[in-house]
Formats: C-alpha cells, sequence, structure tokens
C-alpha cells in the first residue's frame, strides 16, 4: 500500500502530517511501501529512502510520530515486476526474481486506460539487492 503523496520521491508535510494523525499513545504504525532505490517503485509519487533528502524527510516524519508517543516501522519496498519501464531509470526493464511477466498477456496498466508491453525482466542479482537493503539498514 502506498498514498502516492511523494512528490520527487520525498516523503512531504503531507505525510507527516497523515501519519501523525494516525498516531497515539503507545500505538504502533507501519509506514506505506517504501522503495530502497530508484529502481523498485511500481506507482508514481512513492516515497523512497535511498537518498540523504528522503532520509532526513522521514526523519521529520518519525519526530511528529514519536511525538505523539507511537512508534513508526518502515515498511521497505521493491515491487519487482508488478512495476513498469516507465518507473524505470532510463526505461529500463524492471528488475524481479523472475524473468515471467505479471500476467499472462503479458502486458500491464500503470495508467487508467493504457497498457504497455512488459519487456523481459533483468535476470536475478541477489547480491545487488542484499546492498541495496543492507544500505537502507544501517541509516542513522
Amino acid at each position: 500500500m502506498t498514498r502516492c503523496r511523494a512528490i520527487d520521491e520525498i516523503p512531504g508535510l503531507a505525510l507527516a502530517e497523515y501519519y501523525k494523525q494516525r498516531s497515539t499513545q503507545g500505538g504502533f504504525l507501519i509506514t506505506e511501501g517504501t522503495s530502497i532505490s530508484n529502481t523498485s517503485a511500481g506507482f508514481p509519487h512513492v516515497p523512497g529512502i535511498y537518498k540523504e533528502e528522503q532520509v532526513e524527510a522521514w526523519k521529520k516524519i518519525v519526530d511528529a510520530v514519536h511525538d505523539q508517543g507511537a512508534i513508526i516501522f518502515c515498511q521497505l519496498w521493491h515491487v519487482g515486476r508488478a512495476s513498469h519501464q516507465v518507473y524505470q531509470p532510463n526505461g529500463g526493464s524492471p528488475i524481479s526474481s523472475t524473468n515471467k511477466a505479471i500476467s499472462k498477456s503479458g502486458e500491464f496498466s500503470y495508467q487508467k486506460g493504457h497498457l504497455s508491453r512488459i519487456l523481459s525482466l533483468v535476470p536475478w542479482k541477489p547480491m545487488k539487492f542484499l546492498r541495496w537493503w543492507r544500505i537502507i539498514v544501517v541509516q542513522p
């Protein structure tokens, strides 16, 4: 799930307010799906946590939630074959653990009324994913 409110993949004041409104003393929030790399999104305006400015923006959200006495957990996200070339750097193929398209027809709707053929997916490279996860997890 995502709120699709992060312009340029940076969670802003609207998201800080969104999470603050849902925070109560002793509560536990799990964030929306949060991109771990520039290849992990499958929708527009999904927040990321792989650039310094994204991390700084998330810190403000975490502070807002903590100020309400709640705990927040970031749901790290890579949508794999559910992505589309329009969300990939330079229009590349989505990265996935499989080379099979998400639908039998090989078509995926990424905007209302627009279907686009998914090209072959990049072969699975687990070490690349592990590096992304490690970088995100060790953020201060």
